[in-house]
């Protein structure tokens, strides 16, 4: 008995060197928007109490959104930062493309199209992230970055 709980322990111990992919989150389930805590009105984007928060602006209609909701909704489910959700899906809420960084107001904001990704610290619009590939990749950064702290 005591050398089967020992060779046990031995293949444990050789397996734990495993690699695991860190720079993509890990998707355990299937996730639906029902998933998400954090639902907002687009009207509350600027009300938030935490310093630094992500927005994520997406539509049930939008192919690209859809492609998107897993690895959003995983990356939310790890709690790295705080990300409220913002469906857009009957909303007009869409403007001309200009440089969003420093915004403070509705007045002055609008997005892009869905998916759409804004970070904002101490109530300004600190960066954004529009379409699929730039969504992935700021993820995937934030990741990165938490792994190594």
């Amino acid at each position: 008995m005591k050398k089967f709980i020992f060779i046990s322990l031995l293949l444990i111990s050789c397996s734990s060197n495993i690699s695991v992919n860190i720079s993509e989150p890990i998707i355990n389930k299937e996730y639906s928007y029902d998933d998400v805590s954090t639902m907002i009105e687009f009207e509350d984007i600027f009300n938030q109490i935490e310093e630094d928060y992500l927005i994520y602006f997406f539509s049930t209609t939008c192919g690209h959104c859809e492609a998107l909701k897993q690895e959003i909704i995983s990356f939310y489910s790890l709690n790295i930062i705080t990300i409220y959700f913002v469906d857009c899906t009957n909303k007009d809420v869409y403007g001309n493309k200009k440089d969003l960084t420093g915004v403070f107001s509705l007045e002055e904001f609008y997005i892009f199209g869905t998916p759409f990704l804004i970070n904002i610290i101490s109530g300004v619009i600190n960066n954004y992230y529009y379409g699929v590939s730039q969504i992935k990749e700021y993820i995937s950064s934030k990741i990165s970055i938490n792994q190594i702290e």
